[in-house]
């Protein structure tokens, strides 16, 4: 948590300001106070503009968070309640189950088969048994078992607070933002080097008057060259389209995450719940059911949230089985007390219920047949006629057994069928028109996977054997292989916490993977996947790994997202190549005039005004409008592609420099820095327009009217400083005629500018590249 304060104080530790700062201070004691000022004023004012845009991103930040759910069970006088975490405190009785966050250190007062993971403790991913008495630690993740533990400690004071640094919290960092790094440390590098050549041969040349202002004029020419407001743009770009997505019931966790968004090649996602409703209907039983195997049912399904649980009750329900009142003959006797209970172990792939004198387990036909009372033949007889069934109609299937005095004896085979949602086919429609490949990573049979797959159009019927596979066919044993046959299938089923992680891991050789999951069976795959998305129901580990909460499984909505990271990698390539491309120019050739003329082409006070002044419109190009055209396909920086794009308009900005130059060099120094000063703003401004698509500037859409505003302003602004005199920064009237020539020859770069751009995206660059 941040308060205003402290973003306010972040604003002055980035490297550009503390250089700034050292040229003011040099400026204040040798002399030049007015100069020393100008530049505070200048840090002032850019500090200004980067605490409102990260001020605002911090409360919309806070405005989401209250979105997402964060509940865990306690029992306070004698209820079961769900509260939010926030509010556990001393005392508390917490109800611990499978895929909890334990947010509290405990005492263990009740348990059965509890097992922990602290490896955010330990670093070590071991399962640890818990008995009786023992603590419990906040930030533990319960992987078996359920208990009951009395809370001894919260917050700072439990062990996980002591250990900040080993929370969950730990930022990922983008793949974008890894080479928007390196850009930045690589032009930073060429500046601090062409400081050190351009005020060297300053002196071997016998240039050097005044040694303050011949520093500090190399400096201020060498941080035009640093796209120093290019975190601001990103901040502002991320916050935006954070707020955006988060009114269609997506909260960015990791606003990174956002540019990694755009980079997606793959989204890797469960069926249920997204593909289709989550909402079962038993269709069938695969025998007749007498009253006390109805009762059996309900032991097995009442009070859970479980959505099996909830069709079986449903049915019950409607059957007038359960209650006495509707249907006396068949009614259900007093419920046994409930001994213990197992949730679905992803593993096993059963859920059990024990009762005095009866254990009812519940789960997938082939793990459960296994260990039934049936003989061999009739365990394969069984599972062949579930299979045909499931097959022929796309079912889902439960098998229930009934163990008493230590014989597992077969109850019954439910078939249940999940609604496909309504737009299910319009997210595969809309997954490829945005060159999106959807691949399901499913625990259901081959059979259900395969009937989803088609009805959806993810695979047609001629492609079942070759788009379809169960994940236990795989190689797995073959890494070099498995990466080149897991981007066959569109479809895996029967997958295993391991398998996902594996696929995906295989996947992640060649593709940039997104994973929609939402049980700790996912948690592997969520940590290993570049964006990892989980739906507001999920257990609370699974929220915790991940980047994105879905408020609704809507997979539309993670497209729109995609869509969404798209547009701000865009924009901040737009704000990259018009900073660099202007700058480029200016930094060479300016600083290669200087060491021919007696005198400075421009002061270094004026390029540091020149930077501030454009970079108001500049930051308008957060919230730029995108074609749809330049977002059809993921975007994946070529740092070499995009330097090559820079250097060349670089060359074309240096070119109409040495123009500049030509048309005024018999002038005086003063109307000479002033030409430059006011045609670097007008090129930079002129370059916005150029840059802001791959398209021409007639074919582009128009920009926002805060943009447009914000770029008329700046163009006054320039315009007024140039003719008018301004002697802060020692500027020299410029007539009419000068400021028609400037106009004049700042129309004809960005005419060339368009024309060079044309025969960069038709001969070189790859548009998916930049």
């Amino acid at each position: 948590k941040h308060s205003g304060y402290t973003i306010f104080l972040n604003q002055f530790k980035s490297l550009i300001v503390l250089t700034l700062s050292v040229a003011s201070l040099i400026s204040f004691f040798t002399g030049s106070q007015l100069e020393a000022l100008i530049i505070f004023v200048i840090i002032v004012i850019n500090a200004l503009i980067g605490f409102s845009q990260e001020y605002k991103a911090s409360n919309l930040i806070k405005s989401i968070e209250k979105l997402i759910s964060n509940n865990i069970t306690v029992i306070r006088n004698k209820e079961i309640q769900e509260i939010d975490k926030k509010y556990v405190t001393l005392g508390d009785l917490l109800y611990l189950k499978i895929g909890d966050f334990v947010s509290a250190d405990c005492e263990l007062l009740a348990s059965d088969q509890f097992e922990l993971d602290e490896s955010s403790l330990t670093g070590e991913s071991v399962k640890i048994y818990k008995l009786i008495n023992d603590q419990i630690f906040s930030g533990s993740v319960v992987t078996s078992g359920t208990a009951i533990a009395r809370v001894t400690a919260i917050g700072r004071n439990s062990k996980f607070g002591q250990l900040e640094s080993l929370t969950l919290k730990t930022k990922k960092v983008s793949e974008y933002q890894t080479n928007l790094n390196k850009i930045t440390k690589g032009f930073l590098i060429i500046g601090l080097c062409y400081i050190v050549i351009i005020f060297g041969l300053h002196i071997a040349l016998g240039k050097v008057t005044d040694v303050k202002e011949t520093f500090l004029f190399v400096l201020a020419l060498s941080l035009s060259l640093i796209p120093e407001t290019l975190p601001l743009i990103s901040r502002i770009a991320m916050s935006k389209q954070s707020y955006k997505l988060s009114k269609r019931g997506m909260i960015i966790k990791n606003q990174n995450s956002i540019e990694d968004l755009g980079n997606i090649d793959i989204l890797c996602t469960d069926k249920t719940g997204t593909i289709t409703e989550n909402k079962l209907q038993i269709t069938d039983f695969d025998k007749e059911l007498i009253p006390e195997e109805l009762e059996y049912l309900h032991l097995t399904s009442f009070n859970s949230t479980d959505s099996f649980d909830k069709a079986i009750q449903e049915k019950l329900e409607i059957a007038k089985n359960i209650s006495p009142k509707n249907n006396p003959k068949n009614a259900i006797k007093v419920l046994p007390e409930l001994i213990n209970e197992q949730p679905f172990d992803p593993i096993k792939k059963y859920s059990t219920r024990v009762f005095k004198g009866i254990e009812i387990y519940k789960g997938a036909p082939e793990k459960l047949l296994k260990i039934s009372n049936l003989s061999i033949i009739e365990q394969k007889n069984k599972l062949e006629e579930i299979q045909i069934k499931s097959a022929k109609e796309g079912l889902r299937v439960i098998s229930i057994m009934i163990k008493k005095e230590g014989v597992m004896e077969y109850l019954c085979t439910v078939y249940f069928f999940d609604n496909l949602k309504p737009d299910s086919e319009e997210i595969v429609k809309q997954a490829k028109k945005y060159n999106l490949e959807i691949k399901i990573l499913t625990g259901d049979s081959f059979e259900v996977a395969r009937s989803v797959a088609q009805k959806i159009n993810l695979v047609n019927k001629n492609q079942t054997e070759t788009k379809v596979i169960l994940a236990n066919d795989l190689d797995y044993n073959n890494p070099e292989n498995l990466s080149q046959e897991v981007l066959k299938y569109n479809c895996f089923a029967r997958c295993n916490p391991i398998q996902k992680l594996q696929i995906i891991e295989a996947l992640q050789k060649t593709k940039t993977v997104a994973y929609l999951g939402d049980g700790i069976n996912d948690i592997p795959a969520l940590k290993l996947a570049t964006v990892s998305i989980v739906v507001n129901s999920a257990s609370d580990i699974a929220k915790e790994t991940s980047d994105i909460i879905l408020i609704k499984p809507d997979l539309l909505a993670i497209i729109e997202g995609i869509k969404s990271g798209r547009e701000v990698f865009e924009n901040i390539n737009k704000y990259i190549k018009q900073s660099l491309c202007g700058s480029f120019g200016n930094f060479f050739t300016i600083g290669l005039i200087s060491l021919i003329i007696n005198f400075q082409p421009m002061l270094s006070i004026q390029i540091l005004i020149t930077n501030l002044i454009t970079d108001l419109p500049t930051l308008q190009l957060a919230g730029d409008s995108v074609p749809a055209s330049e977002i059809r396909k993921p975007k994946h920086q070529s740092i070499p592609r995009l330097l090559i794009f820079i250097l060349l308009l670089g060359i074309v900005s240096s070119v109409f420099d040495f123009v500049i130059f030509a048309f005024w060099k018999d002038q005086t120094p003063g109307i000479i820095q002033t030409s430059w000063f006011l045609y670097s703003i007008l090129a930079e401004l002129f370059l916005i327009f150029a840059i802001r698509s791959k398209k021409s500037i007639l074919k582009t859409p128009l920009p926002s009217k805060s943009f447009i505003l914000t770029w008329i302003l700046t163009v006054i602004v320039g315009v007024y400083i140039a003719i008018s005199g301004f002697k802060l920064i020692n500027i020299q009237t410029i007539s009419i005629l000068d400021l028609l020539k400037i106009l004049g020859i700042s129309l004809i770069y960005l005419i060339t500018t368009e024309i060079v751009k044309y025969f960069i995206y038709k001969f070189y660059i790859i548009e998916r590249n930049v």
